[in-house]
């Protein structure tokens, strides 16, 4: 771990890796990639966020975000997979 990395996530995520729980280290890097990324509104508006095995899930309270986010999801899976820096999100699901 790089010194600049010393935060409490940084930290929380080297755990988890170390104790073989990397799928809920993955989720929780998504999980937060998905917040920064679309922004306190649409994160009011997503009632469920699930990774599991490079999938994503999105359960959504508005049939017109879902439509947007559809338009979008190409450009919304890359967006996440450059911020993880790997490609982590292989399929977004809107529900």
């Amino acid at each position: 771990m790089k010194e600049k990395d010393y935060t409490i996530g940084a930290w929380l995520n080297q755990a988890l890796h170390q104790m073989s729980m990397d799928d809920t280290a993955t989720e929780i890097e998504v999980r937060n990639a998905y917040k920064a990324l679309v922004g306190d509104l649409i994160v009011k508006l997503t009632w469920d966020i699930h990774y599991d095995k490079g999938v994503l899930r999105l359960r959504l309270a508005s049939a017109a975000l879902k439509q947007e986010l559809l338009m979008r999801r190409d450009s919304l899976r890359e967006q996440l997979n450059n911020t993880l820096g790997r490609n982590a999100v292989k399929q977004i699901i809107f529900l």
